[in-house]
Order: C-alpha cells, then structure tokens, then sequence
C-alpha cells in the first residue's frame, strides 16, 4: 500500500495519495512503531501527497519530523536523511520557495560529495535537482507574459557548469547511449532554450533524437518526446504532431501533450488561428477521456481562453477562465500558484471587456495572495503590482 502511495503521487492524484497514505501511516504506526524506518518512509510519502494538496506547512512540518528521527537512529548524513532533504527540497521548489529549496540542496549535496564522492549517481541527482532549482529562480513566468522575454538572475554559469557534471559523469556510469542520460540531455535541451542558448538546445535535442531512433526506432514514445522538443524550436513542426498521430493515435496522451506544445508555439509567433484549431483539438480530447475537472484538462482550457484573448474573443475566454478558475481552487486551494495564475487571466478577460473596477479588484486579490504566500520582494509579486499600477492609472 505503501508503494500504491508512491504511485498516485506520481500521478498527482493528491488526494488519493493522501487518504492511502493516512491509512498506511497509522497502521505501521501501530505494528512497526513511530521511529521504524518503513513508517518514516511512509510519513514520507504523506508528506508529499499533503504537499500536493497545498498544504506545505503541515508537509514540511511532518517531513522535519521524519529527518529528525532519522537522525536520532541513523546519524546525521546516512543516505536515507539525504533522501528525506531531498524529497523536502522538492516540496520548496513545487511550491516556489527557491531559496530554502536551494539551500537544502546544497547541504545535500556537499555531504553526498564527502560521503560518496562526486560521481555517485546519488551525487549526480542532487546536481540536477540543484540546477533545475537555480534554472527556476532564473525564470520570471510573469515577466514573459509582459514583456516578452525570459529574464534570469546571472547564474547560467551554474546552471550549465551542475548539468554538464552530471551528464559527463552519468554517461561514464552507463555508457552514452543510456535512456538515462539521453533523457538527462534533453533535460539540459531544455534549460538552454530558457537561457535562451536556442542552438545549443538544437544541437543537444538532434544529438538525442538521432540516439534514440537507432536504440527505440522512430515512433517510440520517448523518441516521439524528443521531436517535439525540436518542433518546439521550430517553424515547421506539424510533421512532429503527425508522426505521431500515426504512431500513438490523435487521442494519446503523449499526442494531446505535443499537440499543447506546438500550440503554445503557435500563440507565441502570433499565429493564432493555428494554435485555436490545435488547443481546441487537446481541450476535446482531454474532456472526453479525462473530465472537465482533471489539472490537464483544465491547463488546455486555460491555454484556449489564452489564445481567444490574444484574439480579443474576451467573452469566450472569460467562459473557460471562470470555470478553470472554479476548479484549481477546489482541486488545488486558493493559495495555489496555478489558482493565482487563473485569477490574473479572469482579471484580463474582464478588462478587456472594459470591466476594469472587477478587474482591478480581483488582481489586488491576487497581489495580496502572492504577497503572504511568496513575498512583497517575489518577482512574481512585483510583476503582478505593475499591472495593478497600469490598471489604476488607466482609471
């Protein structure tokens, strides 16, 4: 039941997660004991699905719980207190507070480096959790959406010097056509495009593709990943999209995913027609299979109503926006980073209607929110006040 937990997590079936993971908690709780190890980890476990339903303070206040008793039976750097930092670590970065993600990181990291050295797989996670951390507090979502640019804080330096240790050192490890490293690569494809190194992304996202078609063949899911990693950085990537559709089906989870991708592309280039007929097509495909309450659902519906905005279809993207809103408060809370990201889209929708007083009201809501939850100083927090200020100056 435990590892059943492990599942749902993965899922992000939170509350499933939780109500299993209350269930195995107090019953080993009462056959094994608080302190044994099997409970920890599966207070562990809660941990997480608690931290999935936006309730960190009562995650953090238990996964502390878990890392002091550890240390009290194993001793302050045995690998199972590392895993626990770790998984803590994640819970920060899930719910942005990257500073205290960082830092446990590091701590982390440091005596992985002292106990086992720096090639230790174990070592080489820690570096990319580090550098998915610092890639993170680098990019300003908010800014993107105002001005048009990815900015950072000056330490891609960092970012590439962490990513380039672990590929090198997980490529002596398992050889340099292992799906781990492959995927690893990709990872960094990634990290480049936001440091906005677009060639160097290219370079490193064909190097695995061409890898991955001779180890998996051409339609195999994780090759299909790759493509649209490349289509991605390209114009003309309707034939990515149409691979697989052939390979997986139009309705393929993988298939809607891409197909949300290389909307979102679309948008950004302006075309708009295109990412409409696209996104329409994810958003059907995932109320059919999905509901109209699912997170992947309700993201497609959100990226929609994006898109009807750009269009200045106003109405019809406050109709998908109300209800995504309405839904990532009940499935996520109030206070949840996407729930704060709905409610900045409805205030859009409502200004662009001319309802500015309903507009402006709702983002002072949301400013207030990011306020208690990230802090006044927060770039995020500070993107959203420049909106507030334009609005009421427009008074």
């Amino acid at each position: 039941m435990s590892m059943l937990t492990s599942i749902y997590n993965q899922q992000n079936r939170w509350e499933e997660a939780e109500n299993l993971g209350i269930q195995v908690v107090e019953g080993q709780k009462r056959k094994l004991g608080v302190d044994h190890l099997e409970t920890l980890a599966s207070m562990r476990n809660l941990a997480e699905a608690i931290s999935g339903n936006n309730r960190l303070e009562e995650a953090e206040k238990l996964i502390v719980q878990v890392i002091d008793t550890q240390k009290i039976k194993l001793g302050a750097d045995h690998p199972d207190i590392l895993t626990s930092m770790s998984s803590l670590a994640g819970l920060y970065a899930n719910h942005e507070q990257l500073d205290k993600a960082e830092k446990m990181v590091v701590q982390v990291l440091e005596t992985q480096k002292k106990i086992f050295g720096t090639d230790h797989i174990s070592t080489l996670g820690s570096m990319v959790q580090l550098a998915g951390i610092i890639g993170s507090s680098g990019i300003n979502k908010e800014a993107v959406q105002l001005a048009g640019f990815i900015g950072n804080d000056g330490r891609n330096g960092e970012v590439e010097y962490l990513m380039k240790e672990a590929i090198n050192g997980l490529t002596i490890k398992l050889g340099a056509d292992h799906l781990a490293v492959l995927d690893l690569m990709d990872y960094f494809a990634l990290i480049c495009v936001n440091m906005g190194r677009v060639e160097e992304a290219e370079k490193l996202a064909t190097q695995v593709m061409e890898a991955k078609k001779k180890k998996l063949g051409g339609s195999h899911p994780d090759t299909l990943n790759t493509m649209t990693l490349l289509a991605h950085l390209f114009d003309d990537n309707n034939q990515w999209v149409d691979a697989q559709e052939m390979g997986l089906g139009a309705n393929h989870p993988n298939t809607l995913n891409h197909k949300g991708i290389l909307a979102l592309r679309f948008l950004e280039q302006g075309r708009l027609d295109e990412a409409e007929k696209l996104e329409a097509q994810v958003m059907e495909g995932r109320l059919k299979h999905l509901g109209d309450d699912d997170l992947g659902t309700l993201t497609s519906m959100a990226n929609l109503a994006s898109i009807y905005g750009g269009q200045e279809r106003w109405q019809e993207a406050e109709k998908l926006d109300t209800h995504v809103l309405a839904m990532r408060k009940l499935k996520l809370g109030v206070d949840h980073p996407d729930t704060l990201v709905s409610m900045g889209n409805l205030a859009h929708d409502w200004k662009g209607q001319g309802r500015t007083e309903e507009a402006l009201e709702l983002m002072l809501e949301r400013v207030e929110a990011q306020r208690r939850i990230m802090g006044p100083e927060h770039s995020i927090t500070k993107a959203t006040m420049i909106v507030v200020d334009m609005w009421k100056a427009e008074k």
